[in-house]
């Protein structure tokens, strides 16, 4: 079965577009990013522009709405370049953003807007989509969400299903299929997850490693591994377990050196081991609690064991084990891509990035996990034309322009040093995935299970899942039911 799935896997590289990985710069003077629409062509560019795979039109009517403004509300202003940039920075990713919105207004003669209604917390942010909603004071015409709180207020009929939005192209490679089957259920998608924002990008969880230190402890870099399908997590971690330096003479604490250091939130990690909290029934019609999957005790075992029965893992709030990593006090730390051009864009040593190894032979493949925020259209939308339209295009000018920025020229650009890294990043631009569980069971279907084993210190998962049996399966009747009356 693993040669199979390595001669698949070599025929798919072959054919896909090469994009980068990150590894970080050296001491040499960082190259200049020049704008790609500023590259010179002197066969005029043709060629290139057809050979280019982002190039890839999209299959919207030709329409004109005179001038019709487009209002995006969103929580905060820390999210906002992730979809919309009002004018030019000079930075090379907040100016793709720009053009790409600029190019849908003149395409379609709108404006866009984005604006934030000042609201301190995340909840009462979703209270003021909520009351605009139900009171008919609608301001916008898409929303940004939490990814939770985008699911509950889905449950509450208050967003649109975009199954039913006109010029919504869901076979186009702007499109997560992944992500649409995940959050689907009898045919309904309350959610958008697209490349109108570069947010699921930048959260794909990957593991980076200093290739340097790897080095130093005479221990293999693994790309290798990775193509051969050979990439498994209980290796690593036995490999990691004595990788340890106690460099203040007090036993473990956050100054000493580690194989591997873990973010305690633990985001998205049982769908980045193939572990289904939640299954669908073969009709797609049912909801199956399934927290109490045998992988999941697997994976607890392993990171249980990594933490507290050997010297070589440590765990902590994710910006201090950042910090750590890049003071070059781990060889490993799992983590979101966004890491690479944000916290580790000016380390002082080489690191590469790798998918999260499989967890055993029944995976069969590499999975990347990911969170969102999501993008949603009131159920009080009226010209769902105008609004469906806009939202295909700024995916499509999303996948066209901000895509081979932020992949193609910020980080291979910036970032790349090896050419197996590349091949690296594609496998886990493949293998990305988000949860339904996550995203819907409202923290009742075990999604939170392993934060809340490590951080209580316990190997006791038979009991959490118990304890939160009732009300996940309540959970999961309360969605069967309400998604089969917004069905009708």
């Amino acid at each position: 079965m693993k040669t199979n799935m390595l001669r698949l896997l070599a025929l798919l590289l072959a054919l896909m577009m090469v994009l980068p990985i990150v590894a970080c710069a050296d001491d040499t003077e960082e190259p200049v990013i020049d704008d790609p629409s500023d590259v010179d062509d002197p066969d005029g560019g043709e060629e290139e522009k057809e050979d280019d795979p982002y190039n890839v039109p999209d299959s919207i009517p030709d329409l004109y709405f005179n001038g019709e403004q487009f209002d995006i509300m969103y929580f905060k202003d820390l999210f906002l370049p992730l979809f919309y940039v009002g004018e030019k920075t000079g930075d090379l990713i907040d100016d793709a953003v720009f053009n790409a919105i600029a190019k849908t207004e003149e395409r379609f003669g709108v404006q866009i807007v984005a604006f934030s209604p000042g609201s301190g917390s995340e909840m009462e942010f979703t209270n003021a989509v909520n009351n605009q909603i139900t009171t008919g004071t609608v301001e916008f015409d898409m929303v940004q969400m939490h990814d939770v709180q985008g699911g509950n207020l889905s449950v509450q009929g208050r967003f649109l299903n975009a199954h039913k939005l006109p010029n919504l192209d869901f076979s186009k490679p702007w499109w997560s299929e992944k992500a649409i089957d995940s959050l689907s259920y009898m045919g309904q998608l309350y959610l958008i997850s697209s490349t109108l924002s570069y947010n699921s990008m930048g959260s794909t969880s990957v593991m980076f490693f200093n290739k340097d230190m790897l080095t130093d402890y005479n221990m293999e870099i693994p790309y290798q591994q990775v193509l051969d399908m050979d990439w498994y997590l209980e290796d690593l971690l036995t490999e990691l377990a004595d990788i340890y330096q106690d460099t203040n003479d007090n036993g473990k604490d956050d100054q000493d050196i580690y194989g591997i250091v873990y973010p305690q939130e633990f985001y998205a990690w049982y769908e980045s081991f193939g572990i289904n909290l939640v299954e669908k029934s073969e009709d797609g019609m049912e909801l199956i609690f399934n927290a109490n999957d045998e992988r999941a005790y697997t994976l607890l075992d392993l990171i249980y064991t990594s933490i507290y029965d050997t010297d070589g893992g440590f765990k902590g709030a994710r910006a201090d084990m950042k910090n750590m990593f890049l003071q070059q006090q781990a060889l490993y730390i799992p983590t979101s891509l966004s890491s690479a051009v944000q916290e580790f864009r000016n380390c002082e040593f080489k690191y590469g990035i790798v998918p999260y190894p499989m967890l055993d032979e029944e995976q069969e493949t590499y999975l990347s996990g990911y969170t969102e925020r999501f993008m949603a259209v009131p159920y009080t939308c009226e010209d769902t034309e105008f609004v469906g339209t806009i939202i295909e295009s700024m995916s499509a000018e999303g996948y066209r322009q901000v895509l081979p920025a932020y992949y193609e020229t910020a980080l291979k650009g910036r970032y790349t040093h090896d050419d197996e890294s590349v091949q690296m990043l594609e496998i886990i631009r493949e293998a990305r995935v988000i949860d339904f569980a996550y995203v819907y069971g409202n923290d009742k279907c075990c999604s939170r299970g392993l934060y809340s084993r490590i951080k209580d210190q316990s190997r006791d998962y038979a009991s959490y899942v118990e304890g939160l049996r009732s009300a996940g399966e309540a959970r999961l009747e309360e969605l069967t039911n309400v998604f089969t009356e917004m069905a009708d």
